[in-house]
C-alpha cells in the first residue's frame, strides 16, 4: 500500500468507528467529527460503489480494538481480494478511494 499524507489518519478513524459501534462512551469532538465523516464516506460509497464498503470493512473494521501487525493490512487485503474474486490492485485502490472521500469530509488537505 503506497502511503498517502492521511492513510494513517483515516485507518485510525475507520478502525475507531468500528469500536465506537460496539460502545458508546464519552467522545471527543474531534473523534465525533471522524465517525460523521467515516459514516459520510459508507453512506457515499454503499449505492455507487458497495465494493469499496465491504473493502473498508473487511480490512479496517475486523479486530478494530487490536493493534495491527506487521503485514496485517496486506494478508486481510489477500484475503478479501479471494473471496470477493478481486485483483489485490483493486482492493487497494478501492480503500485508497476510501481514505480520500473521507478526508473530504473531514476537511483534511491531500495533495
Amino acid at each position: 500500500m503506497k502511503k498517502d499524507r492521511v492513510r494513517d489518519y483515516a485507518t485510525e478513524a475507520f478502525r475507531d468507528y468500528a469500536l465506537a459501534l460496539k460502545s458508546s462512551s464519552d467522545i471527543s469532538e474531534a473523534r465525533r467529527m471522524d465517525i460523521a465523516a467515516v459514516e459520510k464516506m459508507l453512506t457515499y460509497f454503499a449505492d455507487k460503489k458497495p465494493c469499496v464498503v465491504s473493502a473498508v470493512k473487511a480490512v479496517y473494521f475486523t479486530d478494530a480494538g487490536v493493534p495491527f501487525r506487521k503485514k496485517t493490512v496486506t494478508h486481510r487485503v489477500r484475503d478479501y481480494a479471494l473471496t470477493a474474486g478481486a485483483d489485490e490492485s483493486s482492493v487497494y485502490r478501492w480503500l485508497r478511494e476510501a481514505r480520500c472521500k473521507f478526508a473530504e469530509y473531514r476537511g483534511l488537505v491531500i495533495y
